[in-house]
């Protein structure tokens, strides 16, 4: 790469650890709202594309028999709001995890230390 690349990248690297949390707090809560709306964008998207607008209710007292035991929508917002959150489980308990890594790795260094003296 070239300086200018070098300088951007370097400037983006500077920019994602200002606005990424470093703390687990922070991180959690900010796995919960990404977690959250990539599941509803999705799941609400995909829902009203399948069924824009549902049919009126039947008048009472009036022909149409029971109502469906579960919307035909209903499984597909729930499957994809599921699978969001599995996948943003699974991708955050990673991220997550990359703190507590550091801390057991100080934590040998440290022990190593004081078993050589």
């Amino acid at each position: 790469m070239g300086p200018v690349m070098d300088f951007v990248h370097r400037q983006l690297g500077d920019l994602a650890r200002q606005l990424l949390p470093d703390s687990l707090f922070g991180r959690l809560a900010l796995l919960l709202v990404v977690a959250v709306v990539s599941s509803h964008v999705p799941a609400l998207t995909l829902m009203f594309e399948l069924n824009p607008f549902p049919p009126p209710p039947p008048p009472f007292g009036g022909p149409g028999g029971p109502p469906h035991r579960f919307p035909p929508g209903l499984l597909i917002d729930i499957s994809v709001r599921l699978a969001m959150l599995i996948l943003a489980a699974w991708v955050g308990a990673s991220w997550l995890s990359e703190p507590v890594r550091k801390l057991a790795a100080a934590a040998k260094a440290r022990a190593r230390i004081f078993t050589s003296l």
